[in-house]
C-alpha cells in the first residue's frame, strides 16, 4: 500500500466494496498527496445520492462515514479543520470540532472562527436536508456569535429545528413568496457540556427560479 501512497503515477481503484471505499478515503485524508498524483477509475454512484445517504447516516455508522466522506469533498473549506457530522436526525444535526492544533487560538482554546464555522455548518446542513438540495438555494446573509467559555477539548455544535417551526417559518413563506430569511440559533458545547458559544445565523433561502447568480 505504501508504494502506492508515495508513487507519482496515477492510482486506479475499483470502489466496489467497503474496504476499497475506506482506502480511497484514507488516500484523500493525506494533505501531502497532490491531487495530480492519482485519480480513480470508478466512483460508487451511491454516494452521489445525498438524500439516500443522509437517511442511511441516521441509523448506520457506515452511512455516516460515507456522508462525511462526501461532505468533505463538497465543502473543502471544512476539511483541514476535521469538522464532521457525528449525529443527524430529522430535526437535529451535531457537528464535532476536534481539539487539533490547527483549530486553536493563541491561548490554546478552540479558535472563535472554528466555533462559528461549525455552528454555520450544522444549521445550514439541517436546513438543506429538510428542504431538499434540488429545489432551493441557501446562503448565509449574516451571523452573530456570543462567546461564553474557552474550549480546551473536542466540542460539538448542535442545531435543532422541529417540524412545526420549519413548516411555519420556512416552508409557508417559501411557498408564498419563493424567498425567506431564517434565523437559526446554534449552541456549541465542549465534551464536559460547558457552553462555549451561542451563534445566530440568518439564512437566505430561495427557489432556484428566483436566483440571478447561477452556479457554474
Amino acid at each position: 500500500m505504501w508504494d502506492l501512497l508515495f508513487s507519482t503515477r496515477p492510482i486506479f481503484l475499483n470502489l466496489g466494496s467497503k474496504e476499497q471505499f475506506r482506502f480511497k478515503s484514507f488516500l484523500l485524508e493525506f494533505d501531502f498527496l497532490p491531487f495530480s498524483f492519482y485519480r480513480f477509475e470508478e466512483i460508487d454512484f451511491e454516494i452521489m445520492n445525498v438524500d439516500k445517504l443522509i437517511e442511511s447516516a441516521k441509523t448506520s455508522r457506515w452511512g455516516l462515514f460515507k456522508l462525511n466522506f462526501l461532505l468533505q469533498r463538497f465543502i473543502p473549506f471544512n476539511r483541514p479543520h476535521g469538522l464532521k457530522v457525528v449525529h443527524i436526525a430529522d430535526d437535529e444535526v451535531k457537528v464535532k470540532i476536534p481539539y487539533w492544533r490547527i483549530n486553536q487560538n493563541h491561548l490554546k482554546g478552540i479558535h472563535a472562527c472554528c466555533l462559528a464555522t461549525a455552528a454555520e455548518y450544522s444549521s445550514g446542513f439541517l436546513l438543506l436536508h429538510k428542504l431538499g438540495m434540488k429545489n432551493y438555494r441557501i446562503i448565509m446573509e449574516s451571523m452573530e456569535v456570543s462567546y461564553k467559555y474557552q474550549g480546551k477539548s473536542e466540542s460539538y455544535a448542535t442545531f435543532t429545528l422541529d417540524e412545526t417551526d420549519f413548516k411555519t417559518s420556512v416552508l409557508a413563506p417559501l411557498e408564498k413568496d419563493g424567498v425567506v430569511y431564517k434565523k437559526c440559533t446554534i449552541e456549541v458545547h465542549d465534551k464536559n457540556q460547558n457552553l462555549l458559544c451561542v451563534a445566530t445565523t440568518n439564512w437566505q433561502i430561495k427557489t432556484w427560479k428566483k436566483v440571478k447568480t447561477k452556479v457554474d
